[in-house]
């Protein structure tokens, strides 16, 4: 089985949402999905792993995030079987 983070959070500057990827990618080691919106500065990327991956990294991501946005930000992160 297959699980997945969704991180949810709004930023109007693509160098905030390429920062944020990049982190992530530092901390999983892997390329989180991109998914585009249709309302500008929302953004939503998600990232996949094999099972057996912590449910409790959601509170390190939802941080990277914040540390990049300000920590004022809200930022939804979720944790999915896929």
């Amino acid at each position: 089985m297959v699980v997945a983070y969704r991180v949810y959070y709004t930023t109007f500057y693509d160098s905030e949402h390429e920062r944020i990827k990049s982190k992530i990618r530092e901390l999983f080691n892997i390329e989180p999905v991109d998914h585009k919106s249709r309302m500008p500065g929302f953004r939503y990327i998600e990232i996949r792993r094999d099972e057996g991956v912590p449910e409790s990294l959601s509170e390190e991501i939802e941080r990277i995030v914040k540390s990049v946005l300000g920590f004022n930000a809200y930022v939804r992160v979720d944790y999915i079987k896929v």
